[in-house]
């Protein structure tokens, strides 16, 4: 999946609900994918382990020589390895990933205006590499010149994604 938090005065932004910041549905395409959320288009169809392998079945009809063509069992590791070694359908499925994540972030980006963005997890851990140049590209692209100057991403330094759950806890 795909989460995110907002910190507003040293505290976390909740909303009404406690839904505040479940940025994994966000539509960016209401013809896209169907989510397990019952929506199409969410960001998670797309920038996530689940998303780079749906990715991946959808487009590899268009790339017979890829080695992913033949993985059996297609997994994300396999993914990785091969958008490394250059293969171009894992490399259109992680660039796709950064992009939904960066149009994503813009728009974090627009209605909050924060001095820092910090990207981590599972996702970012195994493949940041492979998607950061594409995501900052369309935050760039897509955020108001006078947010991009005082606005700051970077990759989060906390190795374990179960602390932002133990943090939601704290913070109660």
């Amino acid at each position: 999946g795909l989460g995110g938090a907002a910190i507003l005065d040293g505290r976390i932004l909740n909303g009404v609900s406690g839904s505040a910041m479940e940025i994994g549905h966000v539509s960016l395409d209401p013809r896209g994918r169907l989510c397990a959320c019952g929506t199409r288009g969410c960001v998670e169809t797309v920038a996530s382990g689940k998303g780079l392998l749906a990715g991946v079945n959808e487009y590899v009809a268009a790339y017979p020589g890829s080695p992913l063509a033949s993985a059996d069992p297609l997994t994300t590791s396999a993914i990785l390895e091969a958008a490394r070694a250059g293969d171009p359908l894992a490399r259109r499925v992680l660039d796709e990933a950064g992009i939904a994540l960066g149009t994503t972030l813009a728009w974090c980006a627009t209605l909050l205006d924060p001095a820092l963005i910090v990207v981590g997890g599972g996702l970012t851990e195994a493949a940041g590499d492979l998607f950061w140049e594409a995501m900052i590209g369309a935050l760039e692209a897509r955020v108001l010149s006078s947010l991009r100057t005082s606005l700051r991403v970077a990759r989060s330094e906390v190795e374990s994604t179960a602390l932002g759950a133990a943090a939601l806890v704290w913070g109660a």
